[in-house]
């Protein structure tokens, strides 16, 4: 009988321990920094929660620091021996320059990007794209330029907006208008 009170007392004060430590983490969680928007003109905006930037813009979003070029269709992309065409009916390439704003070394994928159309429809990187991107380690500092393509549907150009993840632990995203 006393192992039973024993073990129903233990049971209980990993409950309560489970409870404390879950409470504590709530409290804790993560600040609501502003994301920080630079426009092409110079102009440095603060904006709490998701931000939408345009081409052009500078934008720092967790610990990455993107500016976002340009974007084009296209029907083929350099692959890793030859031209490659999409599966869908074009792609669409966005240039970006993204640079560790962070103070360790934390990898660039292609995977922290995705393309929405106004309907919601997402559509992943293509990996028809040669892009020394994927999976690409950046120091402190670090910086990398490359592009991204998406397959899509033709006659959809301005209808996208690319989402852009502030690294693989952050839940912050800034969307960028493409056209």
């Amino acid at each position: 009988m006393k192992i039973f009170q024993s073990i129903g007392k233990l049971f209980l004060g990993l409950i309560g321990l489970i409870v404390v430590v879950v409470i504590i983490a709530l409290c804790m969680g993560g600040k609501d920094e502003a994301t920080k928007v630079t426009t092409k003109d110079g102009k440095q905006v603060e904006v709490k929660g998701d931000a939408t930037a345009k081409l052009g813009d500078t934008v720092k979003v967790g610990d990455w620091e993107y500016t976002f070029i340009s974007a084009k269709t296209a029907k083929t992309v350099k692959g890793i021996v030859q031209n490659e065409t999409p599966d869908s009916d074009q792609f669409i390439v966005v240039k970006v320059k993204a640079v560790n704003v962070g103070k360790d070394k934390s990898t660039l994928s292609e995977s922290l990007f995705k393309l929405k159309d106004k309907e919601g429809a997402e559509y992943e990187a293509s990996t028809k794209l040669f892009n020394e991107m994927m999976l690409k380690p950046l120091n402190p500092h670090g910086s990398f330029t490359g592009e991204i393509a998406f397959e899509v549907p033709n006659g959809k150009t301005t209808d996208f907006k690319l989402e852009a993840q502030g690294g693989f632990a952050s839940s912050k995203t800034v969307a960028v208008e493409l056209g």
